[in-house]
């Protein structure tokens, strides 16, 4: 990407300045949100949630930002609908017939593990990521025929694949 957003052809036609390098990792921008690190913002999606519908997605294998540590401060959520969601067992959903992770929604929050990828979910699944976006987008984030009834446990899925 960098290479890419570097060259001349690309420069021109984003009517971005040629003199201006882009770096995919900048310790200047590193060093000015040093002190955004690690802070939560749960808080703010309790009101979002009452408003918007919020997408929650995390690759199977994000040590990162993962599925147990994300679960973790979902179910502290002071939202109107948290139990129901705690609770919710997750579908399963397909690409190409392939299993590509689970999902669960209530109300509007969605959350989706994508099979197989890590901290990079569109790089490490870029079609499995396309789908998910485009559906979500579509409001009908839903497993396909022969998936729906195969429910998961999240507890099967955490560090082992799906099927």
């Amino acid at each position: 990407v960098q290479q890419l957003l570097n060259s001349s052809e690309y420069k021109t036609l984003l009517q971005a300045d040629p003199r201006v390098e882009y770096l995919s990792c900048s310790s200047v921008v590193e060093k000015v949100l040093a002190s955004d690190t690690m802070k939560s913002a749960s808080h703010l999606l309790e009101d979002i949630l009452d408003v918007l519908p919020v997408l929650l997605y995390q690759g199977q294998f994000d040590g990162q930002d993962g599925v147990a540590s994300n679960n973790a401060w979902i179910s502290n959520l002071d939202w109107e609908y948290s139990r129901d969601f705690s609770q919710l067992e997750g579908d399963l959903w397909f690409v190409n017939d392939t299993p590509a992770g689970w999902n669960r929604s209530v109300s509007t929050l969605t959350q989706v593990m994508i099979r197989n990828a890590g901290h990079m979910v569109p790089t490490d699944q870029p079609q499995a990521t396309q789908q998910l976006f485009d559906t979500w987008i579509e409001n009908v984030l839903q497993p396909t025929p022969q998936a729906k009834g195969n429910q998961v446990q999240q507890s099967e899925v955490y560090g082992v694949e799906v099927l």
